[in-house]
């Protein structure tokens, strides 16, 4: 499926589902995690996730977190330009499973910790290539997301002390609340799209 989308002048088709766009997803995972691995070549140092176990068990599944079935694709001028990996809470736990089994773990990392509850819709990862980074995309993206799932409860968690980013997110429509989630021993807030404010 693909719709035609305006964000900063610019036209914009947003892809949905398409299994041949696994190697950006599997960029855009890793991009989320802070590590940069883009067109073929590794742009961080380090990375701790096999960048082919990612593209190949993980994005290519239907039943994981991070599958292509979860990703919107925003496309500019023919050129791959950002992704959103997004997905209902309902199925959250199962996925999340299905993830650490395709990644070679015995079981579910501890520090996971647990992002969504069932009845919501969680806005897990964000990224837009490189070169097409500062231009308003990756907000754009995340908007039109939450607002195609306004009525499932779309949420979504950042890190606490991200005053930057905290506001960026009210800018579009987030609100803050009193829920705190532990990854990796750090601790993040979940927000909730409310563009009326939270009720």
């Amino acid at each position: 499926v693909a719709r035609e989308w305006f964000i900063c002048s610019s036209l914009f088709l947003l892809l949905f589902g398409l299994l041949h766009f696994v190697a950006f997803i599997a960029s855009a995972v890793l991009a989320g995690v802070g590590y940069e691995y883009w067109d073929g070549k590794a742009m961080s140092e380090d990375i701790p996730i096999n960048y082919e176990r990612m593209r190949d068990l993980i994005c290519t599944a239907e039943n994981t977190l991070y599958s292509y079935r979860n990703a919107v694709i925003a496309e500019c001028d023919g050129r791959i330009a950002a992704c959103m990996i997004s997905y209902s809470g309902d199925n959250y736990l199962e996925y999340r499973e299905n993830v650490s089994t395709a990644m070679g773990w015995d079981s579910v990392p501890e520090e996971f910790g647990t992002e969504v509850e069932p009845g919501e819709y969680y806005l897990d990862t964000l990224a837009a290539h490189p070169d097409f980074r500062g231009r308003g995309i990756g907000a754009g993206l995340l908007k039109k997301t939450a607002e195609n799932h306004k009525c499932e409860n779309p949420c979504l968690i950042v890190e606490t002390g991200h005053d930057k980013v905290i506001e960026l997110y009210e800018s579009l429509g987030f609100c803050k609340t009193d829920i705190h989630v532990s990854l990796f021993g750090t601790d993040y807030m979940k927000m909730y799209y409310r563009p009326d404010g939270l009720k």
